[in-house]
């Protein structure tokens, strides 16, 4: 079974930059920063990253290639990131294959009554980005194919 990790990056950003951002050139570096760091993590946490971003910001993935394993996406206008993660987790055919890192307590409430592993933006930035060779917590092999991200939000849901 796959394991598929659906992030705020939002709320990552927040964790790791606690002073904030003084423009958006400052936000968009640490956007950029935040993905490579998850591109560069081995081995990664998961099977399949998403990392979901509010869509007022700019997008980061124009000059920017990313694996198989990570995808970007933006909510759309009016929707934020925390209504798509939401969404996602209510709908999800296997919602005990996602692992939801927020730091909205609503959501992650939420994500855990459906049967999703759930854990603050704080520990994951703790446990797995700020020490990237730390031993990872066991997780099933994936077995078939790995969802792609059509699969989890559908071209109507972006």
């Amino acid at each position: 079974m796959a394991i598929e990790l659906v992030m705020d990056g939002y709320s990552i950003l927040h964790v790791r930059h606690a002073g904030g951002f003084a423009d958006a050139d400052q936000l968009r570096i640490h956007r950029e920063q935040l993905l490579r760091d998850l591109m560069a993590l081995n081995p990664q946490p998961a099977d399949c990253m998403h990392v979901v971003f509010d869509g007022r910001g700019e997008r980061v993935e124009r000059d920017m290639q990313f694996p198989d394993f990570l995808n970007v996406v933006y909510s759309k206008s009016g929707q934020s990131a925390d209504a798509l993660i939401e969404s996602l987790a209510s709908r999800h055919l296997e919602p005990s294959t996602l692992w939801i890192v927020s730091n909205d307590r609503a959501i992650l409430t939420h994500a855990a009554s459906q049967g999703c592993r759930v854990e603050s933006a704080g520990e994951f930035v703790r446990s797995i980005l700020d020490r990237p060779n730390a031993p990872r917590r066991p997780r099933p092999s994936p077995q078939g194919k790995r969802p792609t991200l059509g699969d989890l939000f559908p071209p109507d849901d972006v």
